[in-house]
């Protein structure tokens, strides 16, 4: 067993193997997503654990450790007190489905709220459409009325924008750049091709005012990793999520704004949308 910190080399043994875990076992957390791991592997301490079902090492702010697997728990060929003695760990994040094998196998089993993704139907971003959306949908409005709006793909030629208003972004946060995810959303526009991310720009009177950057977990299952805006434009985050969701294949039934962190203002932001499922993360040990 060699563990090593997390790197893009290790891409092509990760990505795969959870790739097709999440399409046989329908999973949709965010976690099982490689470019989720890299962009966040320096807050997570993310290591590669190469071995004949390697996984992801990681490690929360309480010390406490976690092993995100490639494969169902009844199939990992070792114990988690041999990867790591002497230290508080368990596998997460396992799906409702997996509850019942992980008991057979006498694991204890907890889950925390501040963990839980947020997913939404493709069709409900799209539209906006039902009375708990009303106030997103009048702010929306009121966007479409007060300019003229566009949308652009991210590519080569116009990604430059796209690192300006991330920059602008973080300059209408009290926070410092090591506590937002700015480094994080900078990677991910830096690596987007190697990552295989992919993102609109938005413009109200031609002028940049928010992007969107996300990836296909599976064929189903779209993960939207960053939505930033400026501050000054009300009304730009329902356009952004509906513009990201019209953007995506016919094959997408689900988007995943991952989850809310225990953040209060988070929380608020994304019931906002009326989520159609909150997916429980289960930690065994």
């Amino acid at each position: 067993m060699i563990i090593k910190p997390l790197t893009l080399e290790h891409q092509p043994l990760l990505s795969p193997a959870w790739r097709d875990l999440c399409v046989t076992y329908d999973l949709r957390f965010a976690e099982y997503s490689f470019a989720n791991a890299f962009l966040f592997r320096k807050k997570y301490a993310y290591q590669f654990v190469e071995c004949s079902t390697p996984c992801l090492q990681g490690r929360w702010q309480n010390n406490d450790c976690f092993v995100i697997p490639s494969v169902p728990p009844k199939q990992i060929k070792f114990k988690l007190s041999e990867l790591l003695p002497g230290c508080t760990c368990c596998f997460f994040p396992l799906p409702d489905a997996w509850v019942e094998e992980c008991q057979k196998m006498n694991m204890s089993l907890i889950s925390c709220r501040a963990d839980t993704d947020y997913l939404f139907r493709k069709s409900k971003l799209q539209t906006l459409q039902g009375r708990e959306l009303s106030s997103r949908r009048n702010l929306l409005n009121q966007l479409e009325r007060k300019y003229s709006l566009e949308s652009k793909e991210i590519k080569e030629e116009n990604i430059q924008e796209a690192f300006k208003l991330l920059e602008r972004w973080q300059s209408q946060k009290e926070d410092s750049k090591e506590t937002t995810d700015y480094y994080s959303c900078l990677e991910a526009l830096t690596y987007i091709s190697q990552l295989h991310l992919f993102g609109r720009i938005a413009y109200a009177d031609g002028q940049a005012f928010g992007f969107t950057l996300g990836e296909l977990l599976t064929p189903k299952t779209a993960l939207l990793h960053f939505t930033k805006a400026l501050t000054s434009i009300k009304g730009a985050t329902p356009f952004l999520y509906r513009d990201f969701a019209l953007s995506l294949p016919d094959s997408v039934q689900w988007i995943n704004l991952e989850q809310d962190l225990g953040i209060p203002a988070l929380r608020q932001a994304k019931n906002a949308y009326n989520p159609d499922l909150l997916l429980t993360k289960w930690k065994a040990s």
